[in-house]
């Protein structure tokens, strides 16, 4: 998967023009949201959490036809089951690399 990225990023330097370049780091952004979604929810039910410690079922349902606000949602409601249910600190984990670096770097 990091080799996926680490080309999207050398093709949208390659980009002739802002429009192509525009859409290839949406692609890019979206795949590395869905990654981060599904990673999470594989881990929070692989530890079998408390029903209550779930995100919501609406959360959850919209993840069969993901749209971009959808992936948000689920990512902000597993972060907290997912500190809820024992990985302390994940959402500073997920964070910190993006904090420490310059905007424009991104």
């Amino acid at each position: 998967m990091q080799k996926y990225f680490e080309n999207c990023v050398k093709e949208v330097a390659a980009c002739s023009n802002q429009v192509e370049a525009r859409v290839r780091v949406i692609v890019g952004v979206r795949l590395l949201l869905q990654q981060a979604v599904f990673g999470l929810l594989e881990w929070v039910g692989n530890k079998a959490p408390d029903p209550s410690l779930t995100p919501p079922k609406q959360v959850l349902d919209s993840l069969w036809k993901p749209a971009d606000g959808s992936l948000v949602d689920a990512l902000d409601a597993l972060l907290i089951a997912a500190e809820q249910t024992g990985w302390s600190g994940v959402s500073r984990l997920l964070l910190k690399s993006v904090l420490d670096r310059p905007a424009a770097e991104l």
